[in-house]
């Protein structure tokens, strides 16, 4: 009997987030490998500790190319900042015909990709999570499962003839389709065996907004007051200035017709204290960020929002305030790396 072959995944990053993946697909006997930042390393060993309190020792094989190019399923877990340089670094080698997943804070991606990728646009999906997990001295640390969201990046994109040659080229028969993958991808978020903590969305525009207010209202507080998150409970006033230029940056959005759903004050200050609620003993990723001198995704979060605004003709003096704050502790504090 002929049995089909293994649906493989490849992982680009290998961060927190990252290592909460390659957990899951092995808990799922799924086949993983990662893409890491050194190229010659063949696998990674790690310490994950899950959302049970349960300790794992992990060991997960690394940077087959090979494998890349006839993966059925790639996964993006990398900064912002990071993610089209890696693209545009292996764009000769991905496949063409496989759904290509960012999962990721900030904004601007979608324009980046349409700029200098747009024969892959058919490729991308966008992933907004509140998954949360961390790591220290003594490992990575599972602490919240959350619940995610997923859509396509461009809802009515089709393969481009440019990217079919690469295929031709690479001479590569895909073996399972993209629905297939899909259902691979949403197994990992499969609560036992039948809960289902990820949802397909058509519009994720408004998902991945939603998620840039909550870091936005977050992150760079945590960096001026180098607190964790429910120390921004000792600074509510301010929080409320915040969110108020939120909602009119937002109510801007919609009034042009950019985004199909408004947002009310109550529904964002109701998800903005069950996130500060949920993750009161956490350091914002933009705060572990900045206290290991790696470079902050202040751009890609407050910069946005600053950017989008000056195309309205809209004045966001709190917002411009903080973002200058952050700026400013990021020239005292040079990056290491």
């Amino acid at each position: 009997m002929n049995h089909a072959p293994k649906q493989t995944i490849t992982l680009i990053g290998l961060g927190a987030l990252g290592k909460v993946i390659v957990f899951k697909a092995n808990s799922r006997n799924l086949s993983i490998q990662a893409i890491v930042r050194h190229h010659t390393k063949m696998n990674c060993e790690y310490l994950l500790n899950d959302t049970d309190g349960v300790s794992h020792k992990l060991n997960v094989a690394c940077n087959d190319f090979e494998m890349l190019s006839q993966s059925d399923l790639i996964l993006l877990t990398v900064k912002a900042f990071s993610i089209i340089e890696i693209l545009e670094q292996f764009d000769k080698i991905l496949p063409c015909d496989v759904p290509i997943i960012l999962i990721n804070n900030g904004m601007g991606i979608k324009e980046q990709i349409e700029a200098r990728l747009p024969h892959r646009k058919h490729q991308f999906y966008q992933v907004i999570t509140t998954m949360a997990a961390y790591t220290d001295s003594l490992g990575t640390h599972f602490v919240s499962k959350g619940m995610s969201y997923y859509g396509k990046i461009f809802t009515s994109s089709i393969q481009s003839k440019s990217c079919m040659s690469f295929t031709e080229l690479n001479k590569k028969e895909r073996r399972h389709t993209e629905n297939e993958a899909l259902t691979m991808f949403e197994s990992l978020f499969l609560e036992n065996g039948e809960i289902s903590l990820i949802h397909r969305v058509h519009e994720i525009s408004y998902y991945q907004l939603e998620k840039l207010y909550i870091n936005a209202l977050i992150n760079p507080l945590t960096v001026k007051y180098q607190c964790l998150n429910g120390g921004l409970l000792d600074h509510i006033n301010e929080l409320n200035l915040l969110i108020d230029e939120i909602l009119l940056f937002h109510s801007a959005l919609h009034s042009s017709n950019a985004i199909s759903q408004n947002l009310s004050r109550d529904e964002l200050y109701f998800k903005l204290m069950d996130v500060i609620q949920k993750t009161q003993y956490n350091q914002s990723s933009m705060l572990q960020d900045f206290l290991a001198s790696r470079r902050l995704e202040i751009e890609e979060i407050s910069g946005y929002i600053l950017k989008k605004s000056a195309l309205m003709c809209l004045d966001l003096p709190a917002t411009q305030l903080l973002y200058e704050e952050v700026k400013k502790r990021i020239l005292r504090e040079p990056i290491k790396h």
